[in-house]
């Protein structure tokens, strides 16, 4: 098992400021439709007092990100190079503030220390640490927004480490960072077309093609990338094998990687040293292997050795790591086999960062539960980590 299954509080903040992955599977995040919104947040209101909803959340390692209808994003958490993107300080932990210079938002994603949007038009925009070309070429880090020079007609985003990636108008995959094929100037993904899906993490990312064919790239040494053989780097996109049904979904945690099937079952490979596979083993695999005791699954999220997945009933459960009481059951134990998280209800779309995890409710509430030893949970008010979800104000 990962040394890291267990945290003393003395050492906690230490640990987290790892630089590991933080990625989002590129879901519908409310129903089937990708332009939906969820419920009515009471926290904001556009012209004539029309509500403003809550469209989509997601976690970098160690803040969060939240997006409105009226294009405004909210942040909080970790901010030392600025991820939170409040444009006038850089500091340790911040509540849910509004992202300063970004309007238009329709959507965002979190890397480990940065944090990106797409602009209605198809610009890109990103905010925090600038390190390995997570801003660029000529991004500089910081808590300023900044156009990602090179990009044009994108229609989403997904980061992870100190890297990004987009889908584009046409379904193809741009990506730009250190730990991408691309390094710091953006540059198409060779082989992967028609994209309809797409996921990335700290140093792999995979594509779900119209055809229902699944590529992935990137780092691949315990057999993340599912084409069944490890290797050190993949540095063109390689077919997935051992599917074992039609994909709708895929997820890209750290060093492994979920599939949501049409069938509403999840299959997963990859590092498996805290359960995040849920196959009910620790043990790593490299090629697709069935999630035990989970069904009717409508969206999944990987994050650093933690997995989460929503029911169609709007109940969620996680996997895997635990270290900081983010799998919701009261220890810090991990769970190679998905578990049950009480207290919150009616979810729509989960974002899991390096040991914390957010939930977006039907009725546009954001609950978080995990570690907060850097207002990951959005106050100070219960401690340095909560296993009971807990409400953030995003006024």
């Amino acid at each position: 098992m990962s040394p890291l299954r267990r945290w003393p509080q003395s050492v906690v903040l230490t640990v987290l400021l790892a630089h590991a992955s933080c990625g989002d599977s590129s879901s519908a995040t409310c129903g089937d439709s990708s332009s939906a919104t969820c419920g009515d947040s009471s926290s904001a209101t556009s012209g004539g007092d029309v509500p403003v909803s809550l469209v989509r959340i997601t976690a970098g390692d160690n803040h969060t990100c939240a997006l409105f209808s009226d294009g405004l994003i909210r942040c909080w958490g970790y901010n030392w190079s600025g991820q939170v993107g409040n444009g006038h300080s850089i500091s340790c932990c911040e509540e849910p503030t509004v992202v300063a210079g970004v309007e238009g938002a329709i959507d965002i994603g979190a890397g480990a220390v940065h944090s990106c949007a797409v602009i209605a038009g198809g610009s890109v925009s990103c905010w925090g640490e600038g390190l390995f070309g997570a801003l660029g070429a000529d991004g500089v880090g910081g808590p300023d927004a900044q156009t990602i020079t090179g990009v044009s007609g994108a229609v989403e985003v997904r980061s992870g480490g100190y890297a990004s990636c987009v889908r584009t108008e046409t379904d193809d995959v741009w990506c730009w960072g250190g730990d991408t094929l691309a390094g710091a100037i953006p540059a198409q993904i060779d082989g992967v077309d028609d994209v309809v899906r797409f996921g990335r993490r700290n140093s792999h990312a995979c594509a779900l093609q119209k055809n229902g064919i699944l590529r992935c790239w990137g780092d691949n040494e315990v057999g993340q990338l599912g084409n069944g053989e490890q290797s050190m780097m993949e540095w063109e996109a390689v077919t997935v094998t051992g599917l074992a049904a039609s994909v709708v979904e895929v997820a890209a945690g750290w060093r492994h990687t979920c599939v949501l099937y049409a069938d509403g079952t999840v299959a997963c490979w990859g590092l498996n040293e805290e359960g995040q596979l849920g196959d009910g083993t620790f043990d790593d695999r490299v090629a697709p292997t069935l999630v035990d005791g989970v069904d009717d699954v409508v969206s999944i999220t990987c994050g650093h050795a933690t997995t989460c997945a929503v029911r169609r009933d709007g109940a969620v459960y996680c996997w895997g790591w635990n270290g900081a009481s983010q799998l919701g059951d009261g220890t810090h134990d991990s769970s190679a086999t998905p578990v049950l998280i009480s207290g919150v209800k009616d979810v729509v779309q989960v974002a899991v960062g390096h040991a914390h995890v957010c939930a977006l409710t039907a009725r546009g509430e954001t609950y978080c539960w995990g570690v907060n030893t850097s207002k990951q949970l959005g106050s100070w008010d219960v401690g340095i980590e909560s296993a009971v979800p807990v409400l953030v104000s995003l006024e």
